[in-house]
């Protein structure tokens, strides 16, 4: 009679008939619950995390939350219009982050329209609202400013409402005052919020005053009336928005920045329209072009009216909503 086979047996019991009662499921190969949702552009970059970018309204669904993970949230409202003739830039939407724990529903997103430029001797127009109602509970960021203008020669305020925080302000006609940012702090409120005032006409140039942006003021120059600095977050890949500052001619893709201010327009703005504005702001119109608006999806403002030739300011860009949360248990 032969040795008998012992292999059969103990694979069988390490797979069905085998009991570990010390055994957590916790070890470095395991891995928990994972949030699980749908809207917007989803990305996996392999980073670790997953994102979601709304460039126009829709809904954040969350079908699993991942026993409670954590989700980081920016909103950028919609970019203030450029003003007209000499005009200032549009300031920057709102630019706000949240900090929130995964719930399963339908979070629906609302995101902010570009403020038109001005066509006539009026203030540019404000730019909408950002809003994402988290659970009920309405997140919400302001409009830029509009830019000042020939016959309305103050920037606007940044716009707000009872349930939005400020933008930035527009700036001002060349002989004319910014608006301020408005500091409104409504309930709930994103956790961090930036906005800046946007800057008054320069003189003797002649040329409207650059919009505030989410990261700064526009400066008060003499030879041009550049627009705020846009602003990004830590956690914000440079794969998108676009770049932080003006930094000579280029493309605006990549960099991780929004909300710039648009430029101030008139009769000697540099650089050309060529040049990129800060975190896509619109370049203010001079002699040899015509304003440009802010960039779409990126919340910044739009140039100002030249001189002369094109007066018109600049359309705002709209705003966005980016959302990021674990890809691992």
């Amino acid at each position: 009679m032969g040795v008998r086979s012992t292999k059969q047996s103990n694979f069988e019991g390490q797979t069905s008939g085998f009991d570990n009662r010390n055994y957590s499921g916790a070890g470095p190969d395991f891995q928990g619950p994972v949030i699980d949702a749908t809207g917007g552009t989803k990305a996996t970059p392999g980073d670790g995390y997953v994102y979601h970018l709304f460039t126009s309204s829709g809904s954040f669904q969350i079908t699993s939350d991942g026993g409670g993970g954590e989700v980081k949230v920016l909103l950028v409202g919609g970019g203030g219009g450029g003003g007209y003739d000499r005009g200032g830039g549009g300031g920057a939407g709102g630019f706000g982050e949240l900090t929130l724990t995964a719930a399963v529903a339908t979070h629906p997103i609302s995101i902010g329209v570009g403020g038109q430029g001005s066509t006539s001797p009026a203030q540019g127009s404000n730019g909408g609202s950002t809003t994402f109602t988290y659970s009920g509970s309405p997140y919400a960021v302001g409009g830029g400013g509009g830019g000042g203008s020939d016959g309305s020669a103050t920037g606007q305020l940044g716009g707000y409402s009872a349930t939005s925080a400020g933008g930035s302000g527009g700036g001002g006609h060349r002989d004319g005052n910014g608006g301020f940012n408005n500091g409104n702090n409504p309930n709930p409120s994103p956790t961090t919020r930036f906005m800046s005032p946007g800057f008054s006409g320069v003189q003797p140039a002649g040329n409207g005053g650059g919009g505030g942006g989410a990261g700064s003021s526009g400066p008060n120059e003499t030879d041009n009336s550049t627009g705020g600095a846009g602003k990004t977050l830590p956690w914000i890949p440079t794969a998108y928005g676009t770049q932080l500052a003006v930094n000579g001619p280029g493309s605006l893709s990549g960099g991780g920045a929004f909300a710039g201010g648009g430029a101030g327009g008139g009769q000697t703005t540099t650089p050309t329209a060529n040049d990129p504005g800060p975190a896509g702001g619109g370049r203010g119109g001079g002699p040899t072009h015509s304003p440009t608006p802010g960039v779409d999806g990126t919340g910044s403002g739009g140039g100002g009216g030249a001189g002369g030739g094109d007066r018109d300011g600049g359309t705002g860009g709209s705003g966005t909503v980016l959302i990021r949360y674990s890809a691992i248990g």
